[in-house]
């Protein structure tokens, strides 16, 4: 399962997604509520939003593997993805076990090195609650254009070739 946060299919992120050979799921594609804070998913163990999310979810608890890639906004994530983080808000309440693996990759128009270690904490906190256990975090930055990526594509590579070797 590849969730993309980018609003741009031909932007750097469908390149990378392209690279891995896989099909992805665009957040910006799909109909997603903000999560309100109520706890129903504290009590019934889901969501009682009726929205997309029911189908992510099924994806999320039948992957062995998740990747993320999304562009770097303003020190964070776009929007439609933090949203749909924040649906996950049924698995911190209700965390799965398993073995799932996990492959992010965030991309910059800057180096945005001094933000790593926040990058990783959030999707390692993130991640945990839905059963992945081993991540792969990769921030790729100065990447302003798609030719930017080529000292990237040793890393996509080996990336795409985990994901292959786990399905």
């Amino acid at each position: 399962m590849v969730i993309i946060g980018s609003p741009r299919e031909n932007g750097i992120s469908a390149e990378v997604l392209k690279t891995l050979d896989k099909e992805g799921i665009w957040v910006y594609r799909i109909n997603i509520k903000p999560c309100i804070g109520c706890n129903y998913c504290k009590e019934n163990k889901k969501c009682f939003i009726e929205d997309d999310m029911i189908e992510i979810y099924k994806k999320i608890e039948r992957a062995k593997v998740l990747a993320i890639i999304t562009p770097i906004y303003f020190m964070g994530m776009p929007s439609p993805l933090k949203a749909l983080i924040d649906r996950l808000q049924v698995y911190y309440n209700n965390p799965l076990i398993g073995e799932k693996k996990g492959f992010v990759l965030m991309i910059g128009e800057r180096k945005n090195t001094f933000f790593e270690e926040y990058y990783k904490k959030i999707w390692e906190y993130t991640l945990k609650n839905i059963g992945v256990n081993n991540i792969s975090f990769f921030l790729l930055g100065n990447i302003k254009e798609k030719k930017d990526l080529e000292c990237y594509y040793n890393i996509i590579d080996d990336v795409k070739k985990k994901i292959e070797g786990l399905l």
